[in-house]
């Protein structure tokens, strides 16, 4: 079982800068455990190193059913994005590690996944195009309101000019003078309302986008901080278990 690396290794296997260099610094030109290595240069840079060593059967054969118990996690969750034959497939390869089964498994999780991204897309738009829905119907409300407003200020007014209009009959020079008046404050009543609703509509839009944006914000703020703790947990418990398997191979050797 090969268990152990050194950096004069690393150059000849061709590793990034990067991963050469933190290896470097850690432990120089010595020799080391590959779970010491993977305490300095982490998961990802190990996985890479193994699969340019020659590994043994047992050690291919650990890695996979490794492989295979994360995969079982969180298996329930394809369950929406795929056939009972095909997560049945899965299941025979994650569960059992049943090898006549592994292509198909395969297969089957690619399609899987390739459903469960769509998905999303979707549920991605529906949500913009019922967010611009709301909006839309708030802002319409709100406008409908100052103009029923509007409507009414100026039947009023029109009441009172057809008033000052009957009033004409018996003095037409006072009544003139009403009617203009009257036609006036009409005027300055719709214009009044029409501002008013104008107004009204472009707060109402405004107040709908800054609560989505704060709604939105605040989501989008839980949600990352939410996620990155369960992805650090989660990465955390993933070393953890591959260093044990690194142990074993080295405890054996």
């Amino acid at each position: 079982m090969k268990t152990t690396i050194c950096a004069e290794e690393l150059r000849e296997l061709d590793a990034c800068e990067e991963g050469y260099q933190t290896f470097i610094e850690a432990h120089g030109s010595a020799t080391v455990k590959l779970s010491e290595a993977l305490e300095s240069n982490g998961l990802k840079d190990v996985c890479w190193l193994l699969e340019e060593l020659k590994l043994s059967d047992q050690e291919e054969k650990d890695l996979r059913d490794f492989a295979r118990g994360q995969a079982a996690i969180n298996l329930e969750k394809i369950v929406p994005y795929c056939s009972i034959e095909e997560y049945s497939t899965i299941c025979s390869w994650v569960l059992k590690g049943d090898e006549s089964a592994r292509d198909a498994a395969w297969s089957a999780a690619v399609g899987a996944a390739s459903s469960a991204s769509w998905s999303a897309v979707s549920a991605a738009r529906s949500a913009r195009s019922a967010a611009r829905s709301a909006a839309e119907s708030a802002a319409e409300s709100v406008a409908g309101s100052a103009a029923n407003s509007a409507a009414n200020a100026a039947w009023s007014a029109r009441s009172a000019r057809s008033a000052a209009r009957s009033a004409a009959e018996s003095a037409e020079s006072a009544a003139r003078s009403a009617v203009s008046a009257a036609e006036s404050a009409v005027s300055t009543a719709e214009s009044a309302a029409r501002s008013a609703a104008e107004s009204a509509v472009s707060a109402a839009r405004s107040a709908v986008s800054a609560a989505e944006s704060v709604v939105g914000s605040a989501a989008n703020s839980a949600a990352n901080a939410a996620n990155c703790a369960a992805y650090n947990a989660a990465w955390s418990a993933v070393e953890s278990t591959f260093k044990n398997i690194l142990l074993a191979w080295e405890s054996e050797a």
